[in-house]
């Protein structure tokens, strides 16, 4: 086991090593200037786009706003709920602003890998199916080198999407079961396996139809118990606000040692948390019958919004608004706590 956590410690080191987050902002800085801030400018065709109708007369792909649910729902968890909290605690309340910097010119990345996994989509055994490894193979001059990509991106789908995210995604949600209801781990995640089994069991149009009906009742919740805590916590808003900004900048003595650590926490619990940039909602994005690849790419911008503005927010806002965000917990556990203070249990199991 020492071996295994050593083993992943180096990898996670070398993924989110300063030089891959640089990377990764730079490029979602420069297709944000080529492409004129489209993520800001077509706010309002992002909306329009979502509740569109299919163009697939063989009914074998996902509507806008199946796609939009799956890739949402696959990102609210881990990165919102641990994720956030995390880089609160290590980067302060400053963290949460530079989350919000990522998400609004990460979208922009978005939009590009989705339009290409839509431009460059094609039909296996009956259903649309894509990805960068389609886009990567198909769309460079060089095929060699775009055919090694492809095969490099499959490897790490394989390793990263297919066992080691699935098993921290589990360790989580089992962490938080456990806290709220008592229930092991292995009960947890026996259960999991079986439903998602069940789901995925049935292609790609179950798993559109199980995560729209199912993707805005999760967020709803949560949305519904944050407002509670700041009708709860309305007197500490304004201070709230003021941590987070005072943190950013280091414009306050006491946040002046960590501005860094702000910054580096807030871009890397960022990009993990909307996935912009690591070819994950291509996939999803790919198996839409939208009638024009950019209306896709609108969405992956929406999608970005929608999990770093909207759910990281309401995670990283009650963590500061409750004052749990220097108590010396993290993860999960401490965005557990910071609703239970304002709700009691009743938050804590609902989250969980």
């Amino acid at each position: 086991m020492e071996v295994f956590v050593t083993v992943m410690n180096a990898i996670n080191d070398i993924i989110w090593h300063p030089v891959m987050c640089v990377f990764l902002m730079c490029a979602a800085v420069w297709f944000t200037v080529r492409l004129r801030g489209i993520q800001v400018r077509r706010f309002k065709d992002m909306v329009k786009c979502l509740t569109e109708k299919g163009d697939n007369k063989k009914d074998t792909g996902l509507s806008a706003f199946q796609a939009f649910a799956t890739t949402v729902g696959g990102r609210v968890g881990t990165g919102n709920i641990a994720g956030t909290a995390t880089a609160i605690f290590m980067g302060g309340p400053g963290a949460l602003f530079w989350m919000w910097i990522t998400a609004i010119l990460g979208a922009s990345t978005g939009i590009v890998e989705c339009i290409l996994g839509q431009a460059y989509k094609t039909r296996n055994l009956g259903e649309l199916t894509g990805g960068p490894a389609f886009y990567m193979s198909n769309g460079f001059k060089n095929k060699k080198v775009g055919r090694i990509l492809a095969v490099l991106f499959c490897i790490a789908v394989f390793i990263g999407p297919g066992f080691l995210l699935p098993a921290m995604q589990t360790q989580t949600a089992a962490t938080a079961i456990k806290g709220a209801f008592g229930i092991p781990f292995i009960v947890v995640g026996i259960g999991m396996v079986l439903i998602v089994g069940v789901v995925t069991m049935g292609g790609i149009k179950r798993i559109g139809q199980v995560a729209e009906v199912l993707a805005p009742i999760m967020c709803g919740i949560y949305f519904l118990i944050t407002i509670a805590i700041f009708v709860m916590n309305y007197k500490e808003i304004p201070g709230m606000f003021g941590s987070i900004f005072a943190s950013a900048f280091g414009k306050d003595a006491i946040f002046g040692g960590i501005v860094g650590s702000a910054v580096a926490w807030g871009i890397k619990r960022g990009f993990f948390s909307n996935d912009a940039g690591n070819g994950m909602s291509p996939l999803i994005s790919a198996t839409t019958d939208t009638s024009h690849p950019v209306k896709q790419g609108l969405m992956g911008a929406f999608e970005v919004f929608a999990d770093t503005i909207v759910v990281c927010s309401m995670t990283g806002l009650v963590v500061i608004v409750t004052g749990y965000w220097n108590s010396g917990l993290q993860g999960s556990e401490l965005t557990l706590t910071a609703f239970e203070s304002g709700m009691g249990s009743v938050a804590r199991a609902l989250i969980a």
